[in-house]
């Protein structure tokens, strides 16, 4: 009898050994550059012209209210007499290029955040798609020596639960 049962043992044993290694085999693993691909993407190259659009009008109309704050400088010096008037009016104007300034930086670092979280809400959602259409089980993106994944959306925990 305990020889049955210890035969009965090995073979449910073989059984779930063979039918692990083959649920094992049979997903579908991939791997793709991070960078490679983040470089490459569509959506990335069509921002970043945008941006960079967007930066240098930002940059033009610094650099004309800086133009013409050199204009008000020289003319304040070239006087021979004083002029508080003048060296208000400048101080204020200076004041103001320097507020401007800074709201100008804030915008961009603003556009670089907004357009960042939309790229790479676009490119997670091209992965998903793109592993889910191909029916990879797993896919890895490498990035120097950093490795992560996404999993496919094969989601077992209703059939757990059942």
């Amino acid at each position: 009898m305990k020889k049955y049962i210890l035969v009965l043992i090995s073979c449910i044993c073989i059984a779930l050994v063979a039918f692990s290694f083959t649920t094992i085999t049979s997903q579908k693993i991939a791997y793709f550059d991070a960078e490679k691909v983040y470089a490459g993407f569509e959506l990335k190259k069509e921002l970043e012209r945008q941006l960079q659009s967007n930066q240098m009008s930002h940059q033009k109309l610094l650099d004309s209210f800086k133009v013409s704050l050199s204009k008000m400088k020289n003319e304040i010096e070239s006087d021979k007499l004083y002029n508080g008037a003048k060296t208000l009016n400048y101080n204020n104007q200076v004041k103001r290029y320097l507020e401007i300034k800074e709201s100008v930086s804030q915008l961009n670092n603003t556009e670089i955040k907004k357009y960042d979280e939309q790229i790479l809400t676009q490119l997670q959602q091209y992965i998903k798609d793109y592993s889910i259409s191909h029916n990879y089980d797993f896919v890895f993106a490498k990035k120097e020596d950093e490795i992560g994944f996404f999993l496919a959306d094969n989601n077992i925990s209703l059939d757990l639960i059942n």
